[in-house]
């Protein structure tokens, strides 16, 4: 059996990462704020939505209490 070892990530690595997702998830707001539902995009940016969020939500839930990043 082919086991992994865990990903151990930083404080300031988990903050950059969730920057990086904020960014994704804004641009994916205002993009569908200005298409209608039958543009041929609207579905694929909700996907990028939703996986953006499932992300987010993950590295969340990876991160101790204490680890965010901040420094302070």
């Amino acid at each position: 059996m082919n086991r992994q070892a865990p990903l151990i990530l930083d404080g300031e690595t988990v903050h950059q990462l969730g920057n990086q997702l904020g960014i994704v998830l804004g641009f994916v707001e205002v993009l569908l704020m200005e298409c209608s539902e039958d543009h041929p995009s609207y579905t694929e940016l909700n996907e990028i939505r939703s996986a953006a969020t499932q992300a987010a939500a993950l590295l969340a839930r990876a991160t101790p209490t204490g680890q965010d990043g901040s420094s302070g």
